[in-house]
């Protein structure tokens, strides 16, 4: 299942090919992991941009299902 996730960066940590955010919105966090070569170069440059904003706003365009968090 596919979902559209949109928020603000309330915290990212970059480690590489990876970027770990915590995104807020109105109802409270998400953490999300962006992997560059999961998601396209665009968005994932996009959101390494945004993290150096004052209140970065994104949009993220899928949102896949963790398996291993499933109860």
């Amino acid at each position: 299942q596919e979902v559209m996730l949109q928020g603000w960066i309330y915290n990212a940590t970059p480690r590489g090919k990876l970027i770990f955010i915590q995104l807020r919105d109105g109802t409270g966090l998400m953490q999300c992991v962006l992997k560059a070569g999961v998601v396209d170069d665009d968005t994932f440059e996009a959101v390494r941009r945004a993290m150096e904003q004052p209140q970065p706003r994104v949009a993220l365009g899928r949102a896949l299902a963790c398996d291993r968090l499933a109860n």
